[in-house]
């Protein structure tokens, strides 16, 4: 179970941007989120603010209490995305996830309900 928005223009019939977050553990108030932008829609700041406007109002309203985010390494758009959001790289989780037939590592982003991204601060 989990949330989905996209943004699509007015002018457009194809969303230009997503964000969606998922129960990785609900007894435990942990989600997880994952967004993409169009090549066409990139660098304006826009899913920067579609990300912390999301992870806003699930840390709140949504009942969220830990945010996660993977990210590879490769994808630092992303992880500038992430950075932007308020959320803090905790560690690479190697061998996360089997993408493309292949194993692949994963950074471990986090933000936290009560606006603290690390423990103590």
């Amino acid at each position: 179970m989990g949330w989905a928005w996209a943004v699509v223009p007015r002018h457009q019939d194809e969303p230009i941007r997503y964000v969606g977050a998922l129960w990785t553990a609900r007894t435990a108030g942990r989600a997880s989120i994952g967004y993409w932008t169009a090549p066409t829609a990139r660098r304006t700041g826009h899913t920067s603010d579609a990300v912390t406007t999301t992870a806003d109002w699930l840390l709140t309203d949504g009942g969220v209490a830990r945010l996660e985010a993977y990210i590879e390494p490769w994808n630092v758009g992303s992880q500038r995305v992430a950075s932007k959001a308020g959320f803090t790289r905790e560690g690479l989780i190697r061998s996360f996830a089997p993408i493309g037939g292949e194993r692949r590592d994963a950074y471990l982003y986090a933000r936290i309900a009560d606006g603290t991204s690390r423990t103590g601060e």
